[in-house]
């Protein structure tokens, strides 16, 4: 048997040796495929895994919990216009040729894969299915576009333990202050119109176990709101904290955290740490003004 290549029953066998339930690990069998082909394929370079951790027996474990999400790095460099190539800017097109160059060829992992391309807010999603024999396995894959150019990636080295044979990959990572900036411009763009409360959960868990970078955070959010100059106002920091005694919104977050089978977080703490974290920063923002404090999760607070 070829390294990497695992039939139905070996996968099985795997399940059984490693103690982890069939459908856990055959979700992290697709999963793997799909950082198999990002890692090696000429996106490599543009498609920063957001997600972290998404490989390995816990992630695999709490599939149910997992947003796959990257970020998508233009290029610094100037492209011709509406060729459809890595870096070129996000959009539809781009998006299908994005699924055509990472899951149009066969590989050792015998997953053959479909789906489709739509539109999200700053971003594209493929809603992908992996068919492995007769078995499918749905991947919601979520690539959203940046623009801060000093932004370094970092780099991740994982074992594939579904996959199997010692393998391992080498994959880029989006740092904690882009993913936290993300999920801040998606709250203080829609408010209550947002469409998932995943973004304020993200904000919060990265509050509560993240050292950050006020600095980086700023300069993030500088980038992305710099297409919708309305959005810097103050006046959104008091919308948000109207939201603390919002019965809807509060309900939201508790079905979120029900049907993602997270650990009871009460709307009121979680609403709470995000406005000490954002204010200042929001603030900062909207005056034009420099922001240098550092965050430190343990204290739940920026140490001036």
């Amino acid at each position: 048997m070829k390294v990497g290549v695992c039939e139905a029953t070996e996968l099985k066998k795997r399940s059984e040796m490693l103690s982890i339930p069939f459908a856990d690990l055959l979700w992290g069998y697709a999963v793997e495929d799909l950082m198999l082909r990002v890692s090696t394929s000429a996106y490599r370079e543009f498609l920063w895994l957001m997600s972290l951790p998404l490989l390995g027996e816990e992630a695999y474990r709490q599939r149910a919990k997992k947003r796959i999400r990257f970020f998508y790095k233009g290029s610094e460099e100037e492209l011709t216009p509406d060729k459809l190539q890595p870096g070129q800017r996000l959009s539809i097109a781009m998006g299908e040729h994005i699924k055509t160059t990472l899951f149009a060829k066969e590989n050792a992992q015998k997953i053959h894969w479909e789906g489709t391309v739509t539109a999200l807010s700053g971003g594209i999603r493929l809603s992908m299915t992996a068919g492995y024999f007769d078995m499918k396995v749905p991947l919601n894959i979520e690539i959203y576009s940046f623009g801060a150019v000093s932004q370094i990636p970092g780099t991740r080295e994982e074992e594939l333990i579904a996959v199997g044979g010692g393998r391992k990959i080498s994959y880029l990572v989006y740092s904690p202050e882009s993913e936290l900036s993300y999920d801040l411009f998606a709250i203080m763009d829609k408010l209550e119109l947002i469409g998932s409360m995943g973004s304020y959960y993200d904000a919060y868990r990265l509050l509560r176990t993240q050292p950050l970078s006020g600095r980086y955070v700023l300069e993030e959010l500088t980038v992305l709101t710099a297409a919708s100059p309305k959005m810097r106002k103050e006046q959104r920091l008091k919308q948000l904290d109207e939201y603390r005694a919002y019965t809807y919104m509060r309900k939201r977050w508790e079905k979120y955290l029900r049907n993602h089978g997270l650990a009871e977080v009460p709307w009121e703490d979680a609403i709470d740490l995000i406005l000490v974290f954002v204010s200042p920063i929001w603030e900062s923002l909207c005056r034009n003004e420099i922001f240098f404090d550092d965050w430190m999760p343990e204290l739940g607070r920026f140490l001036g």
